[in-house]
């Protein structure tokens, strides 16, 4: 089992940034990528996962369950913060890719100033 204590994540609201691209005079296109918010937080659970000696690429399927510590008494969707969660989960290499993923359960456990989520992660049989 893995246990983790990582930053508060971006919403996917913040996670994805969307650009219109001129492709000829009279033709755009909407390119949507991973904002910098989004990268910013990825690289910092890479080091944290790394200091936490949490990087050990599991192969099997997963349960991850979440404690979520919000920073302000604000209402909030708390399933908007899966995306970026696991995406940074897998590019720090605790998992090879979030398709593993067979159970989750996200957790509101009240505030902290700034927020953060403690996990847990295990390999599961199904």
């Amino acid at each position: 089992m893995i246990n983790l204590t990582l930053p508060y994540p971006p919403t996917v609201n913040h996670y994805w940034q969307s650009s219109v691209k001129r492709v000829t005079a009279n033709k755009s296109r909407v390119v949507t990528r991973v904002s910098e918010k989004g990268k910013a937080f990825a690289e910092n659970v890479f080091w944290l996962v790394r200091e936490q000696k949490a990087n050990k690429k599991l192969q099997g399927n997963l349960k991850i369950e979440v404690n979520i510590y919000v920073p302000d008494n604000r209402r909030r969707d708390i399933d908007n913060l899966c995306k970026s969660l696991f995406d940074a989960l897998q590019k720090a290499g605790v998992y090879l890719d979030d398709t593993q993923i067979k159970d989750y359960r996200m957790i509101h456990c009240g505030v902290v100033k700034g927020g953060k989520v403690v996990l847990s992660i295990e390999e599961i049989e199904l």
